[in-house]
């Protein structure tokens, strides 16, 4: 996919900014220019995704983003149902990611393709800086820690004509 989107999170939440930056990120290294992106606002909810859904589907054909990243899961799933509205079918017209790998993500139709984060991993970290921490009160902290994460290749994503090449399968992502 060339024509992409990002739904965005809270702009001052901390999860937004983090996936923002992995999303110009693989722009960046795909080589596509960041500002060649459409860009909508959201707040994690369902709400936020169907109302980008609504703007995704007004755009004419030619110029509208054949993928779509959502930050969360909750958004990607109300776009999934409101471009439904519009006649526009995922993964045949439109491929769609999530972030948090919900329970719901499995349940939707099609099942969601989504990141997931490894949670039990985050919690562990987590213990051991605040462990370290209240051992050493003058130790400086560490700086930002991140962990691999997972792609879950479910179904709705597809190539740009709408062919869908992968089965579900997960993959690492680097950290």
């Amino acid at each position: 996919h060339r024509r992409l989107a990002y739904i965005a999170g809270p702009t001052r939440n901390i999860l937004e900014r983090e996936r923002r930056r992995g999303f110009v990120e693989a722009l960046t290294a795909a080589g596509i220019d960041r500002e060649s992106a459409s860009y909508f606002p959201g707040d994690f909810t369902f709400r936020s995704g169907a109302a980008a859904g609504d703007e995704l589907a007004r755009m004419p054909d030619a110029t509208r983003p054949t993928g779509v990243f959502a930050a969360n899961d909750e958004m990607a799933i109300g776009l999934i149902k409101h471009v439904r509205t519009h006649r526009l079918v995922v993964p045949r017209d439109l491929s769609v990611v999530g972030f948090d790998a919900i329970d719901f993500s499995d349940y939707c139709e099609p099942a969601l393709t989504t990141v997931r984060q490894p949670r039990a991993a985050i919690g562990a970290t987590a213990a051991d800086l605040l462990i370290e921490a209240m051992r050493d009160r003058t130790a400086s902290h560490r700086g930002l820690t991140r962990l691999p994460a997972e792609l879950i290749v479910r179904g709705t994503t597809a190539d740009p004509d709408g062919n869908v090449t992968m089965e579900r399968e997960a993959l690492t992502l680097e950290a």
